[in-house]
């Protein structure tokens, strides 16, 4: 039987890739073309929608479906770019030739706190979250005293790879109210928060609300647990 596939001659400007990729019938046709152009780029390559629409015959809405559609099935991850401020500043795109999720140890179902006001009664929190509450209340300390307890805890607080190193400080002296171990669960469950891009405004400003839930029992672990996991595997822990 003749050839219905007519290749050319493998000597330059020819791309290898994944046959998984191609034929992941979750995309749709132009996706997989999308994706097909996208893993033909150089390594250090950058997307950009501006670029993608002069090359083809779709507008900018229609770029932008295509790449949420490949975000969505773990073909692409749109990285936030922040200042200084944890203010959002723009990102890149990571194009994947396997599908796969950032974070696959992350309950991405799960709906992370939002830090609204917590519940007036104890007992209408869930038992994770009784456990979770302090038993002792906050005793207000000097500055120097403040100062010497962060110094000591700031120590042994780990943070999730993703978490830019330029926030860290911030983030110390933010939950430096807390011991080490709730210090620890909510920089987890607000690394958890913002893994999964639910953070649209301030990340610090986040922080201190969910750092002010926790303080008045209203906090609410959703992603601690996981992300502690993560970590761990991550940094070796």
């Amino acid at each position: 039987m003749s050839n219905t596939i007519i290749r050319a001659p493998r000597r330059y400007r020819f791309v290898v890739m994944d046959q998984r990729a191609v034929e992941d019938d979750r995309l749709s046709w132009a996706a997989r073309g999308l994706l097909c152009y996208l893993l033909s780029r150089p390594d250090d390559w950058k997307v950009l929608v501006n670029d993608l629409r002069k090359r083809g015959n779709l507008g900018r809405d229609g770029i932008y479906r295509l790449l949420k559609e490949l975000r969505t099935l773990g073909y692409a991850l749109f990285l936030h770019k922040r200042d200084q401020h944890g203010r959002i500043r723009g990102g890149i795109y990571l194009i994947r030739e396997i599908a796969d999720s950032p974070f696959p140890d992350l309950p991405d179902t799960v709906s992370p706190d939002t830090a609204a006001p917590g519940p007036a009664k104890p007992e209408a929190l869930p038992t994770t979250d009784l456990k979770l509450r302090r038993t002792t209340t906050t005793t207000p300390t000097t500055t120097k005293g403040r100062s010497s307890r962060c110094e000591i805890e700031n120590q042994v607080l780990s943070f999730a790879p993703w978490v830019p190193d330029e926030l860290q400080n911030s983030v110390r002296t933010i939950v430096g109210e807390l011991d080490r171990a709730e210090a620890q669960i909510v920089i987890d469950e607000w690394a958890g928060c913002m893994a999964l891009e639910k953070i649209d405004t301030s990340l610090l400003g986040y922080l201190q609300a969910m750092t002010r839930r926790y303080q008045e029992g209203g906090f609410r672990m959703n992603l601690a647990e996981a992300i502690a996991v993560i970590r761990a595997k991550q940094l070796g822990e």
